[in-house]
């Protein structure tokens, strides 16, 4: 296949057919006519990806140059970011702290309940497992 092929989408419509006859027309990606009304197969891609006025270059480098302004905003607000984190965490860690004993003391309190009540809901759940063997044992085999 030639390169022309491989960028007007034959390629991979090839390997992997699509679902929808619009796949050319949507994309951009099809053989299409430019301005002057010749075929080509990168007339899509011109419509689609338009290029900018002016230097190609100006782009990247305006990039760069805010990359460059966020990095220094950020060194120069580390140390507040820092004096921020130390607080939060000074305020969270008693928090923290009061909801683990909070959960152990209910849990001491749930298991206090359930040894108090031991007398009461032991022989109710043997009497409930009995009752359930009984029933078990007179049950009679359905037969087909």
């Amino acid at each position: 296949m030639s390169a022309r092929c491989l960028w007007a989408g034959r390629w991979a419509s090839s390997i992997r057919p699509s679902r929808s006859r619009m796949t050319a027309q949507t994309t951009g990606m099809g053989v299409a006519a430019d301005r002057m009304g010749r075929k080509s197969a990168f007339a899509g891609w011109v419509a689609t990806f338009r290029g900018g006025l002016g230097f190609q270059g100006m782009k990247s480098f305006l990039k760069i140059v805010l990359l460059v302004l966020v990095a220094l905003l950020a060194l120069k607000l580390l140390p507040l970011t820092l004096a921020l984190g130390c607080l939060l965490a000074l305020a969270i860690v008693p928090l923290a702290v009061v909801g683990v004993s909070a959960i152990v003391i209910l849990c001491g309190v749930a298991l206090v309940v359930v040894a108090v009540l031991a007398p009461v809901w032991i022989p109710v759940l043997a009497l409930v497992g009995l009752i359930a063997l009984i029933k078990r044992c007179t049950r009679r085999p359905v037969t087909a």
